[in-house]
């Protein structure tokens, strides 16, 4: 638990440990969101947070960008320039800092995680279930059942239910749990596992589950990453992730009913290898 006259704390976003520095008003911001993911671990980013009375308008979508000062973020209501592993950031409080700061600061804890994972990780708009000691993320379009899935399996841990975190390791990639959760608020925990599988998930009249070939794969999970900097550095650096992930990890198309059982076929269109890893 974050003290109430707390001037700093640390949190965990994935695989990143940031701790966020500021008045002990910004600190208060970080709960209830993340009070399950507070930490002690020593931080890859100190984020030294001010608030401004000054409002910052725009850009409509969170932006990333590379100057002389070092790696300049931007978004509606903040503003920050990150040099090495210090970020200096400006967050607008005005009239209804009470709702609006606590977003503020959670949307750029996030673009601050998906700068640190360019080059060798990638954030996905998915849940992330957890099976036989794996994790399978479930990425589809509003509605496709993601929420609904991660509620119906409960697991330990918890991983998310709308962002998902993975980092690629030395044969394949790791998902990580986030405080970050889709509309419906649901409970998710730190953790991680071994990525299993990437499940495509479609409502249909019938329960059926087909394992991609790479090509098929690649612009189908593209859709659903999520990504700030859209430099063309930036982008290149995610699409060479997106091509190991898609080569070294299943992509499974998976049509179901709201009330089918989805495990036999994924797994079956995952192949027999998971039963030889699970053990």
């Amino acid at each position: 638990m974050i003290g109430i006259d707390a001037k700093a704390a640390s949190i965990r976003i994935g695989p990143i440990v940031v701790r966020v520095l500021g008045s002990s008003k910004v600190v208060q911001w970080l709960l209830p969101q993340h009070e399950d993911f507070l930490t002690e671990e020593p931080e890859d980013i100190l984020l030294k947070v001010r608030t401004s009375s000054e409002p910052f308008l725009g850009p409509s979508m969170p932006s990333v960008r590379e100057s002389p000062a070092g790696l300049e973020l931007a978004y509606h209501g903040w503003r920050a320039v990150r040099s090495k592993g210090c970020v200096e950031a400006q967050i607008y409080t005005g009239p209804e800092a009470a709702t609006r700061g606590p977003r503020r600061l959670a949307s750029l804890l996030r673009v601050l995680m998906q700068t640190q994972l360019a080059g060798h990780g990638l954030a996905l708009h998915g849940a992330t279930l957890a099976q036989g000691g794996f994790a399978w993320v479930c990425v589809g379009a509003r509605g496709a059942g993601k929420t609904t899935l991660a509620r119906r399996y409960v697991t330990n841990p918890r991983l998310g239910d709308d962002y998902a975190v993975l980092e690629a390791e030395h044969a394949g990639f790791r998902a990580h749990g986030t405080p970050y959760t889709g509309r419906e608020g649901t409970w998710s925990q730190p953790g991680d596992l071994p990525l299993r599988a990437i499940v495509l998930l479609k409502q249909s009249n019938r329960l059926m589950a087909t394992r991609l070939c790479r090509s098929d794969a690649f612009p189908l999970v593209l859709r659903h990453v999520i990504a700030a900097d859209i430099s063309q550095y930036g982008v290149s650096r995610r699409l060479r992730v997106l091509e190991r992930l898609v080569s070294t990890v299943p992509v499974v198309n998976l049509e179901f009913r709201r009330n089918d059982d989805i495990w036999e076929p994924v797994m079956q269109a995952v192949g027999p290898a998971y039963w030889v890893e699970a053990r």
